[in-house]
């Protein structure tokens, strides 16, 4: 099953701002892996791989709309019914991992490994309006991972 979030921001909504120039919203790619944990460092890890953009600037626009791509990104990291604990991506990216040690721990015969993969881009941005598009794709045993 695919699942497609697209996130709209209005500018109406959120471009409040102190100053007065209407410079527009730049934005800049990030990626990120288990590989950046440090719990990961000597240690069995499934693959986590998490690109994403996030607004350039302190402004509060900028603030807003990264607060709100951040939910996102930890949303999508989630499994099952658990309750979102996390704060940061990092923090989820450990949860996912702390997950699969504790299901391979419980159950040590299972050969699956977890995996996660998610893409956060831009797909459109004018004067008024900037859109988004997450896809995810997660793996932790079974038939096939979920999209």
């Amino acid at each position: 099953m695919h699942h497609k979030i697209l996130i709209l921001l209005f500018s109406g909504l959120l471009f409040v701002s102190c100053t007065d120039t209407n410079e527009p919203l730049t934005f800049s790619s990030e990626s990120t892996t288990e590989a950046a944990l440090p719990t990961c460092e000597n240690a069995d890890c499934p693959k986590v791989t998490v690109n994403y953009e996030l607004a350039e600037g302190t402004d509060e626009t900028s603030e807003v709309i990264n607060e709100l791509l951040n939910e996102k990104l930890i949303a999508s990291l989630q499994l099952g019914d658990d309750e979102i604990t996390a704060k940061t991506l990092p923090e989820a990216m450990a949860y996912f991992v702390d997950r699969y040690r504790s299901d391979k721990e419980k159950f040590p015969e299972a050969t699956w490994e977890y995996e996660a993969k998610v893409d956060l881009s831009k797909l459109f941005q004018s004067e008024e309006l900037v859109s988004f598009e997450l896809q995810a794709y997660q793996f932790a045993g079974g038939a096939h991972g979920y999209q």
